[in-house]
């Protein structure tokens, strides 16, 4: 991770990587380059940056006939002289590049060159840093190194290529115990940081040297190639021991010359961060770096001007980022994303930077201690809504370092988006996947031969996650990697079934913003459901297709491809409330607003006739909550006309009842029907009941109006049982009384009602019942 962390908390190509395609630059396309045996002697109290150094690239051809062989290296450097294994050759410089003619007729053979050179590295310069001395108040002068993205040729001879991986074994001889050192720093004048495990430090009394050998048997892209060359302390931690029962070594190098109080808050940073080790491995497959008889280590060492930088198995950490464990915990995930397994090309460096950002925000699922995961995504997510640049950087931002590292949010300004967008197409795909498929993707991707120790791009992670899923996700790569922007979403709602149990959820429309050229942004949608009890929740996920069809999403599979636009999801609890993505694990916004999403369905329409009225029952399926219910009648059964709104009663389990009390029928015939509009808007309507003309009164009422006492006529029902019911005109019931051996006259009571008009409605035993309108005064 080039880092310089702001703190604030398709061009596809095959689908995987073999170690013979070639770099930016072109060199070493005939060749396979196996390892690099590497001398250096540095002394960073010299007065000015000097490099003096050898290196032999050993390298199997990988075509026939090849009578040449090219390697990256900066022209300000002299070449002393350079042999092959067939003898002294001359080497030819061309730009940064030189060759060596060879004569390897058979692919295939094994051969090696060998360079002598030395000079001054170019100076840093903006995002080009390379080699660099500099100096610590307390511990003196520095060397660091930090190749990302094209530096490495700035330092040493090297085919840069994160496509053709190499092992190392590099030596570094450097001063021991100057006679001018500070009193103060009388330990070893200078200990050296470098890839792989210390083998050997051996010491020349007579030059006052010491030569320090780390040896690497791990394939490691030519940028991860580090140095750190400082007057360190080190650290050595116990050992972590993974699920499998491998033992990775951990060590940490800090500057002499901190107070005891200060190493402690590093060390105790950097142990925590050490903690995701063993963590990440379960998810993504072991740490790489694991095997001590080739290489094996963790650890972290200081030196770099700003941030952090994950040199495989031992990251260069800023003296100001020692105790950050956001960085720390970033370069730590690198060890998985971009050294275990490169990307194959800088236009992929977000295989490496998206997931390396995300890094923190599992850690903090994983353990405490390294902040709150909601707050480290909802920053991550702010930055990312601002940029304009494209996840995947094109053939034009990766002229240079220059290019590549430009930190701002324009469309030519991937430094950040290659970070934040990269990390929130991450935690996209996770939410696309569900966790226990997107970690198994994971594990696949790290550990399968064809990626494990090689390189990847865009296309081959896209192939891991279509064949995971079992459907292709091309468009959302082409969307949201490729493409640029994020959408806003409004979604209809609708809550049905016994106790409100299912959601129906539709995507109303998308509007955009940073989108370039893009009409639609297809993406995982997130809604979250949630009841009375902090227990009550489900996060409710589908992906957005475009043109009205979606897919279930979120739980280890892909559903079928669903037109109509809308999904319908089951919940295990009364849902209360609903929200958009409060969770923010997308870069979509949105709201949502309740709709009539799942059609009503009559179960039953009744009409009844009254003394001077009518009343008329239609009884729905509960899978509504905002449906507008409406009576129309009409003279001849053709005509009809809207009468009003059904008024809702008292809700059962399974079943919505609406009322409806047409108070002035036709003195002729009457015919009713209800209406209410589907989910498509489109209106549907029940059966036609038809009613005669006025009906003879079968119950009277003594007088009318009434005030306190209500005296109802019973006589045609003598002896028999009544079920009086008195409704209000909104058909709320207030009184129901049951009269045994119904009298003549039967009196009720009333409370003190409200003055207007009410209802009484009477049913006796095998009557379908009456109903009389009465007027309170």
């Amino acid at each position: 991770m080039r880092i310089f962390y702001l703190l604030i908390a398709f061009l596809f190509s095959a689908s995987s990587i073999t170690a013979q395609t070639t770099g930016f630059s072109g060199t070493g396309a005939n060749i396979d380059v196996q390892q690099y045996v590497i001398s250096w002697d540095l002394n960073p109290d010299a007065a000015s940056p000097w490099i003096s150094g050898t290196v032999t690239i050993n390298f199997k051809t990988t075509v026939a006939s090849v009578t040449a062989v090219t390697f990256d290296l900066k022209n300000s450097f002299t070449i002393l002289s350079a042999t092959s294994n067939l003898g002294t050759v001359t080497a030819t410089k061309t730009g940064n590049t030189f060759s060596v003619p060879v004569n390897i007729p058979a692919s295939g053979t094994t051969a090696s060159v060998t360079i002598s050179y030395q000079g001054a590295p170019p100076a840093p310069s903006g995002a080009a840093e390379g080699f660099t001395k500099t100096s610590d108040p307390l511990a003196g002068n520095v060397i660091y190194t930090l190749s990302e993205s094209y530096e490495d040729r700035d330092w040493w001879p090297c085919k840069a290529d994160m496509q053709d991986k190499a092992t190392t074994d590099i030596s570094v001889t450097v001063p021991w115990r100057s006679n001018n050192a500070d009193p103060n720093l009388a330990t070893d004048t200078f200990w050296v940081a470098s890839n792989g495990r210390l083998q050997d430090s051996a010491i020349n009394s007579i030059t006052k040297k010491r030569t320090f050998r780390y040896i690497n048997d791990y394939p490691i892209a030519s940028y991860l190639v580090c140095l750190g060359v400082a007057r360190y302390n080190r650290f050595y931690r116990d050992s972590v021991t993974l699920s499998s029962n491998r033992k990775v070594p951990v060590v940490y190098y800090l500057f002499a010359g901190k107070t005891q109080a200060k190493y402690d808050a590093v060390l105790a940073a950097m142990d925590k961060a050490t903690e995701m080790v063993s963590l990440f491995s379960a998810k993504f497959g072991d740490y790489g770096f694991h095997d001590s008889l080739i290489g094996a280590k963790h650890g972290f060492y200081e030196g770099l001007s700003g941030g952090g930088m994950e040199h495989q198995g031992f990251s260069a950490i800023a003296t100001g980022s020692l105790e950050n464990t956001n960085v720390l915990i970033h370069e730590l995930t690198h060890q998985w994303f971009g050294d275990k397994v490169s990307f194959s090309t800088w236009n992929d460096l977000w295989l490496a930077e998206g997931f390396a950002e995300y890094g923190p925000v599992l850690a903090a699922e994983l353990t405490t201690g390294v902040g709150d995961a909601y707050t480290i995504r909802s920053g991550i997510r702010t930055q990312a809504i601002l940029e304009k640049a494209p996840v995947r950087i094109p053939n034009s931002g990766i002229a240079n370092s220059g290019t590549i590292w430009v930190y701002n949010n324009t469309t030519t300004g991937y430094g950040r988006s290659v970070y934040y967008r990269g990390a929130m197409v991450v935690s996209m795909l996770r939410t696309l996947c569900g966790d226990t498929k997107f970690f198994e993707i994971m594990k696949d991707y790290q550990t399968t031969a064809a990626s494990q120790y090689k390189s990847a791009n865009t296309a081959y992670l896209q192939q891991k996650f279509t064949d995971g899923l079992g459907v292709d996700i091309a468009p959302f790569f082409t969307d949201n990697v490729i493409g640029t922007g994020y959408p806003t979403h409004t979604i209809g709602y609708q809550f049905f079934g016994t106790g409100n149990r299912n959601v129906a959820l539709s995507v109303v429309n998308q509007t955009l913003t940073n989108q370039g050229s893009a009409t639609y942004i297809t993406q995982p949608i997130v809604v979250h459901v949630r009841g009375a009890l902090p227990t009550e929740k489900a996060t409710l996920v589908m992906y957005n297709w475009g043109g009205g069809v979606l897919s279930v999403a979120g739980n280890g599979i892909m559903g079928p491809k669903v037109p109509g636009n809308t999904l319908t999801f089951p919940l295990t609890f009364t849902a209360t409330s609903i929200s958009y993505d409060d969770s923010l694990k997308t870069t979509s916004t949105g709201s949502l607003t309740a709709l009539t999403l799942v059609d009503l369905k009559i179960l039953s329409f009744t009409a009844k006739q009254h003394k001077g009225y009518n009343d008329a029952t239609l009884v729905l399926d509960d899978i509504s909550v905002n449906a507008d219910v409406i009576l129309e009648r009409s003279a001849d059964g053709r005509n009809f006309e809207d009468l009003g709104s059904m008024t809702i009663q008292a809700s059962q389990a399974t079943v919505k009842t609406y009322l409806f009390h047409d108070a002035a029928p036709l003195k002729a015939d009457n015919y009713y029907r209800a209406k209410y509009k589907n989910a498509d808007g489109v209106f549907l309507y029940s059966k036609i009941i038809k009613l005669s003309g006025e009906k003879q009164d079968l119950f009277s009422l003594v007088a009318n109006p009434v005030h306190d006492l209500l005296q109802v006529r019973t006589a045609a029902a003598s002896g028999d049982d009544l079920l009086m019911n008195i409704y209000d005109v909104n058909s709320k019931n207030i009184i129901t009384k049951q009269v045994k051996n119904a009298a003549t006259i039967t009196n009720i009571p009333l409370p003190a009602l409200a003055p207007g008009i009410y209802f009484l409605k009477i049913t006796a035993a095998g009557s379908e019942g009456e109903s009389i309108k009465f007027l309170v005064k």
